[in-house]
C-alpha cells in the first residue's frame, strides 16, 4: 500500500516539476521577445 502511496506522490512531484518547467521556459522567452521588443524600439533613437 505505501509503495502505491508513494508512486503517486512521485508522479505528482514530477508532474509538479513539468510544469514549473514549462512555466519557467515560457517566462524566459517572453523576458526575451520584450528585451528583443525594447531593443527594437530604442534602435532608431539610438542611431541617430
Amino acid at each position: 500500500m505505501s509503495g502505491i502511496h508513494f508512486h503517486l506522490n512521485n508522479s505528482l512531484a514530477i508532474e509538479n516539476g513539468l510544469a514549473f518547467q514549462r512555466q519557467t521556459v515560457a517566462t524566459i522567452i517572453y523576458t526575451k521577445r520584450r528585451i528583443e521588443g525594447w531593443q527594437r524600439l530604442s534602435q532608431p533613437l539610438l542611431s541617430r
